[in-house]
């Protein structure tokens, strides 16, 4: 049975005609008017109501002088949607910041934010939980974690609902619907799915990709269209019997709940309810990816189904120079060690910092936060310190995997649960109380306990891999060629493998070649993965060769960037290439000194706008973008003549808003170009606008609005600054404002994203100049 949801609250809220700052704060203040909303809902045919908790966190609270009234307001909220006697679903929205390396929040910050608000389920039990309008994975996983550690403090269970936003076929993070399957799926939740983004039939494919990647129920809930400006309003056009009429493909789907979101109203529901009346709804067969083993970054998945190559550089005993690195606690130079086995090849990078006198967990730590915005990569810690593990596993936005565990009680008992807080795949290592085996036959047995032993321990078998050791060569009972058997027998019993390549040929020579041959056997006998170099050039044409020959598909993860009218012969193209593909921009220096400071500065700002082209063509995402504007920053601050504008901003969120992620980013990728800039923060007033524009000498004020019952305070504030400064430029954005829009409220400019806000700028500060 398909469960629906209810609605839009905001346009609910507006149609009231009450005055009001904060959303949440009317669960105190106006409850019989929540009352009344949750009751339309109900009344036309809505199964689930949502409480009117999205932005009750103590950080968004706090903007309103209530962050003591977390516990008080979600409370509240819980208790109003109960009174319809309909089943109760507890909102919970992003806090607008993210987590790092996109943004300044911590894991723990994020954390702890989401447990203060969800703490409130403890005192008035919802019937779901649900997470919706996220677009930061990192941020929607603390909040999960933080969910189920309050489950387990105090004994309760309470299904889990997580959906996410999209920009386009990703986040505005980068997040894209595979990953998201993977990830949300890893972490126990109850249902993955959209809600808000754009209209039924611009989410459908994307909710379509995340069914190939889970077995759970889906969820979506979309925008009634884009919102339009009709005479003096902002409306939704589409209405309720169109947006049912394209909501019936979704039946098709694994769905479990449905519903509307921005410009719908009770009259969306009440079509909802009647076309789930009339579908006969199949019974959707477990979905094929259960099969399979998954592991994901925020971007890309990586599947069992073909042959996975871990990178093994990253160890202090495999290189010198990664073990300085360490001991330097180097992280660029780590970074840039990830970023070039990835694009060599490398489908997850094995972290081992199991460095001597090294801080080894702020080591980690800091080696996955920063290297997740150099590189687009998947983790492997390789640890047996249950410390370090949970450090990089809480830092990782992905889905993980743990090497490794053996069959010992202390390590199962310290390190398991660990993976199955944070989501993560586990390797299990053939030992058996520290006792090695010493044959075929004892190595396979030890295999099935360990594997039977993470079962029942809740580990899901499509997340078990199995390493039945590789010794050197002539050094041990089991040689070579008897681990190649072993691992035929193994993968007969559906268990998967991997293996440490490289310890095969330690000492010999020709180690390459000895590799790659025993590498072609292994795969040949249904190896799953191992750990190997991918720097070596044979180690990678032996895996692609072999899947081929296999008839399995090998995604490439290679993601350098070429720039077709770029010439990277030259040195200043070799800086533009250095800075769009994150590496070391080493080029700087030498075209310093042979070329002008305007000529660098000139360099560096074609390769922004580069950037800003490929971000505009969803080549590169917001974290991608956020560091080439970072990379240029830092060589902009070592020249002697900065670039640097005589002309002003003044920026903030409309009266009202406190969602300033988009004005946050606006002025980060503006900062390069030497403007001034005067950020009032969020929800200001269209007075304090006017004050500090005058006392600044502003020549252009930047206002953004993220929701749709704030963007309505665009035109006043709008028509007061003009009349006191109708020199002063102004500009508007935001997730619900359009070009049309921008224009019917007298702004002179409009930007749907950050990029465009350089090019807008611009032109305004030249007409100036003109």
């Amino acid at each position: 049975m398909i469960k629906i949801f209810d609605g839009g609250f905001g346009s609910q809220l507006i149609s009231k005609n009450i005055c009001f700052e904060c959303p949440e704060e009317l669960n105190l203040t106006q409850a019989e008017v929540i009352k009344q909303i949750h009751k339309e809902y109900a009344d036309n045919g809505a199964d689930i109501i949502t409480t009117n908790t999205f932005g009750a966190n103590p950080l968004k609270l706090k903007s309103y002088d209530l962050e003591d009234k977390v516990m008080e307001i979600n409370v509240a909220g819980i208790n109003l949607a109960k009174t319809t006697g309909k089943e109760t679903a507890f909102s919970v929205g992003p806090t607008g910041e993210f987590v790092k390396p996109v943004g300044d929040v911590s894991f723990e910050e994020m954390y702890e934010i989401f447990y203060r608000q969800l703490e409130a389920i403890t005192i008035s039990q919802p019937d779901y939980v649900i997470f919706e309008t996220f677009s930061d994975i990192a941020e929607l996983r603390a909040g999960i974690i933080a969910l189920k550690d309050i489950f387990k403090k105090h004994t309760i269970k309470i299904p889990i609902l997580a959906s996410m936003t999209y920009d386009s076929i990703y986040t505005l993070t980068g997040v894209s619907p595979a990953a998201q399957g993977v990830i949300l799926d890893a972490l126990g939740v109850d249902a993955i799915g959209i809600n808000c983004s754009k209209g039924p039939k611009d989410i459908l494919e994307l909710l379509v990709e995340i069914e190939k990647y889970t077995s759970v129920k889906l969820i979506a809930q979309p925008n009634a269209g884009m919102p339009e400006i009709v005479g003096e309003d902002v409306v939704y056009s589409m209405s309720a019997s169109e947006f049912a009429i394209q909501m019936k493909p979704y039946f098709e789907l694994n769905m479990g709940y449905i519903g509307s979101c921005c410009g719908s109203t009770p009259e969306f529901t009440k079509e909802l309810r009647r076309l789930a009346d009339s579908i006969e709804v199949k019974n959707i067969k477990e979905n094929k990816a259960s099969s399979h083993g998954y592991l994901a970054s925020k971007g890309k998945v990586v599947s069992s189904e073909a042959f996975i190559l871990i990178g093994e550089a990253i160890n202090p005993h495999a290189r010198k120079a990664v073990r300085k690195y360490m001991e330097e606690f180097d992280i660029k130079g780590l970074t840039s060690v990830i970023s070039e086995q990835c694009v060599k090849g490398a489908d997850v990078i094995d972290i081992n910092v199991n460095a001597e006198g090294t801080d080894k967990k702020a080591l980690a730590r800091e080696l996955v936060i920063s290297g997740q915005l150099n590189s687009d990569f998947v983790l492997c810690i390789d640890s047996k310190e249950p410390e370090i593990i949970e450090e990089a596993l809480k830092n990782y936005a992905g889905k993980a995997l743990v090497n490794s565990v053996a069959l010992d009680e202390k390590e199962l008992e310290e390190i398991l649960p660990l993976a199955k807080k944070y989501g993560a795949s586990v390797i299990g290592l053939c030992i058996e109380n520290e006792i090695l085996p010493t044959t075929i036959a004892e190595t396979v047995e030890i295999a099935e306990k360990l594997q039977s032993r993470l079962l029942s321990e809740g580990i899901r078998a499509e997340d078990i891999y199995i390493d039945p050791l590789l010794f050197t060569n002539k050094t041990y009972s089991i040689s070579p060629l008897d681990t190649v058997e072993i691992v035929r027998q193994l993968s007969n019993k559906g268990i998967r493998t991997s293996l440490g390549l490289s310890n095969v040929s330690y000492g010999m020579k020709n180690r390459d070649r000895l590799n790659q041959t025993l590498l072609s056997m292994l795969i040949g006998s249904g190896l799953s993965m191992a750990i190997a170099s991918a720097s070596s050039k044979g180690i990678v044409e032996t895996i692609e060769s072999a899947q081929i020959l296999m008839g399995k598909e090998k995604l490439s993860n290679k993601t350098y960037i070429e720039l077709e009218d770029i010439d990277k012969m030259t040195i200043e193209g070799e800086l533009i290439y250095q800075l769009i593909n994150k590496e070391e921009p080493s080029a700087f220096d030498s075209l310093l000194a042979e070329k002008t400071e305007q000529e660098v500065i000139n360099t560096m700002l074609i390769a922004l706008d580069k950037a800003g082209r490929l971000y505009d063509e969803k080549i590169i995402f917001l974290p991608d973008m956020m560091q080439v504007v970072e990379k240029v920053q830092g060589l902009f601050d070592r020249l002697e003549n900065k670039a640097k504008s005589s002309h002003t901003l003044v920026f903030g969120t409309v009266y009202g808003d406190i969602h300033d992620i988009g004005k946050n980013i606006v002025k980060s990728v503006l900062k390069p170009f030497g403007y001034n800039i005067i950020d009032l923060g969020k929800s200001v007033t269209k007075e304090a606008f006017v004050a500090k524009a005058k006392e600044v000498n502003a020549d252009i004020i930047g206002i953004s609005a993220l929701m749709t019952t704030t963007m309505v305070n665009l035109e006043p504030t709008i028509e007061y600054i003009k009349s006191e400064l109708p020199n002063v430029k102004i500009i508007v954005g935001g997730a619900v404002v359009t070009e049309d829009y921008a224009r019917k409220v007298g702004a002179d400019g409009y930007s749907k994203d950050a990029i465009k806000a350089i090019g807008l700028v611009k032109s305004l500060t030249e007409v100036d100049e003109k």
